[in-house]
């Protein structure tokens, strides 16, 4: 799998979220992500945009952050990017406690799920994220992390520019 390294932040997407359902909430992030080639799956019954807005949606319930929510924050003018989730923790250290919780933790679902993260392992020995004689496991590990880590850090950027 040969991908390019998608970590440059594209043009600032144009929302008027004040007419938005959140419905349309999801089809933008979903619309985000498949922009930033972010979308797979591990179910077989559904497509890769399915499965990862689903994902989307997982990440926007952990952050305890709801379409009302992002609403208000915005009528505020706040860059929430730097503020602290409903819950009290920081939207940016949230994005590392939610990609963590995601990792495969059992050997089988690695080795099922190796084909699907096998370019975001490579992305992470590339960038150091995992120590190479620390074993198979935890370059698997990594490699689901950064991709992971990607997705939330989308998801938020999508939300701080509506």
């Amino acid at each position: 799998m040969n991908k390019e390294l998608k970590t440059s932040h594209p043009e600032p997407l144009q929302f008027n979220y004040k007419s938005m359902t959140e419905k349309d909430l999801t089809i933008e992030i979903g619309d985000e992500i498949q922009k930033r080639d972010l979308c797979i799956t591990l179910e077989e019954n559904e497509t890769p945009r399915e499965y990862t807005e689903g994902l989307a949606n997982d990440f926007l319930d952990y952050i305890d952050l709801d379409y009302k929510a992002i609403k208000k924050l915005q009528k505020e003018k706040n860059d929430f990017w730097n503020d602290k989730t409903p819950s009290g923790q920081y939207f940016c250290d949230v994005i590392c406690e939610w990609a963590d919780s995601n990792v495969d933790i059992y050997y089988q679902d690695m080795y099922k799920h190796l084909d699907t993260f096998s370019f975001y392992t490579d992305e992470a020995i590339e960038n150091g994220l995992c120590d190479l004689k620390g074993g198979l496991t935890g370059i698997l590990q990594a490699g689901q992390y950064e991709y992971y880590s990607q997705l939330g850090s989308a998801i938020l950027e999508v939300l701080k520019t509506l």
